[in-house]
Parts: structure tokens; C-alpha cells; sequence
């Protein structure tokens, strides 16, 4: 199960373009119009009202995964025995929840652009625009987990 937002935007468009690269068949998507733990909340309630929870969401955001997992909390599901629940960005805000929960971590905006020239030289070559494709560059993505 994927929970992801603004897919307008670069960010939400690439999180949701990695999770329909690697998903398999019956492999689901929660689709929200802002990042935020409301959005989350929002998530739950869908999951509970679908009334079969997935083993695992992947947040595309570390609040959507606090709101999902405080609204799924309530309700008495026990994460992460019925649903394992991971975020996306390894903010501070994560620190703050119980149980805990792991997230990818990527670096911030400003160290993005510092960066740029440094993604711009590590582009894999099998999809970049001589093979066809879009010039992906490699993110270099760490795991934070909470324990």
C-alpha cells in the first residue's frame, strides 16, 4: 500500500513513479492532496472503512505516517503486528511517536541544490537520454529506523 500527495509536484510525482516501478499485482495507492498528518488521518479512515489492512504502507511523507498511524492507533489496530508502517524524509518528527516507525531519509532541499552538479555526474547511464530514457539521477537514500 502506497499513501502518497501532491502529485503535482516533483517530489510527489517521483515517489509515486518508484512505488508503481516496484509494486506487484493488487498492490494499492492512497492518493492525498497535501502532504500533512490530516492527510493521513484521511488515509486511515479509508483503510478501516476497505476493512482489510494491507501488511505495510509506505507513507510517502513522514506526517502522512503520523496521521495514519495515530488515527489507526485509536481505532485499536496494533502496528506494527496488523500493519507495519514506514514514512519518507527521517524528519525529528518521527522521534516524537510511539511505536516508532522507519523512514527513508534524503537530503534536504539546500543540500540538493549543493548537490546538483554532483547528481547531474552520477546519472545511470541505462536511463539516461542516449538509452531512451528520462536522465534519471541516482538519490542517495538512507534508512532511518526507530527503535
Amino acid at each position: 500500500m502506497f499513501v502518497g500527495a501532491e502529485q503535482e509536484t516533483s517530489a510527489g510525482r517521483e515517489r509515486l513513479a518508484a512505488f508503481r516501478a516496484r509494486a506487484r499485482p493488487g498492490d494499492s495507492e492512497i492518493l492525498l492532496p497535501h502532504f500533512s498528518t490530516s492527510g493521513g488521518r484521511d488515509a486511515a479512515t479509508e483503510l478501516l472503512r476497505a476493512g482489510n489492512l494491507p501488511d505495510a504502507a509506505l507513507c510517502s511523507a513522514d506526517v502522512l505516517a503520523v496521521g495514519l498511524l495515530s488515527t489507526l492507533l485509536k481505532e485499536g489496530v496494533r502496528v506494527p503486528d496488523d500493519i507495519a508502517i514506514t514514512g519518507f524524509d527521517g524528519t525529528d518528527l518521527l522521534e516524537l511517536i510511539d511505536p516508532p516507525i522507519s523512514a527513508l531519509h534524503h537530503p534536504r532541499r539546500g543540500d540538493r541544490v549543493a548537490g546538483a552538479g554532483h547528481a547531474a555526474r552520477h546519472r545511470e547511464p541505462e536511463h539516461g537520454p542516449a538509452a531512451g530514457g528520462h536522465g534519471a539521477a541516482r538519490h542517495h537514500l538512507s534508512t532511518v529506523q526507530r527503535r
